[in-house]
């Protein structure tokens, strides 16, 4: 008896494809070794560290889209490793301020190289179609994170 797929079952379009193509990207993300034991999270954070700080935790959890507790603990890991530097907020004596040191710049660094190379490599393997999906997506995402 032959199996028939209804369009909910395999939607066909971009966005599903962009769906795939990203969890797919992800996934081969969360597999690379970083240097210090950087998970992808921890060096996204100490990216947006790097690009905006002196910044809050709250600040800094609000644009990696994830709570401030689970902020707060990827903070004191990567202060824990001398990445980042947290020192009080003069204007709100409850929050911590976040910076990068010497030591996360390099991390940073050489990390960002090694996603790069990754996710370059990762990208040749991919349907020129999924690809195009994928560009598309991520065109459409840097967008959308720079407005809000």
């Amino acid at each position: 008896m032959a199996s028939t797929t209804s369009p909910a079952a395999a939607p066909d379009d971009a966005s599903w494809a962009a769906a795939i193509a990203i969890a797919k990207v992800s996934r081969s993300l969360k597999q690379a070794a970083f240097p210090y034991a950087l998970t992808v999270e921890r060096l996204t954070a100490l990216h947006v560290v790097h690009d905006r700080g002196p910044i809050s935790i709250s600040e800094l959890s609000s644009a990696e889209g994830v709570s401030t507790a689970a902020m707060s603990r990827t903070v004191s890991a990567l202060s824990a490793d001398g990445l980042v530097r947290c020192s009080g907020n003069g204007d709100d004596r409850r929050s911590v301020l976040v910076r990068s040191t010497a030591r996360g710049r390099g991390a940073l660094r050489r990390g960002a190289k090694q996603a790069k190379r990754h996710v370059e490599n990762f990208l040749e393997s991919l349907d020129p179609e999924l690809l195009g999906a994928l560009r598309d997506a991520a065109v459409a995402t840097l967008a959308l994170r720079s407005t809000s």
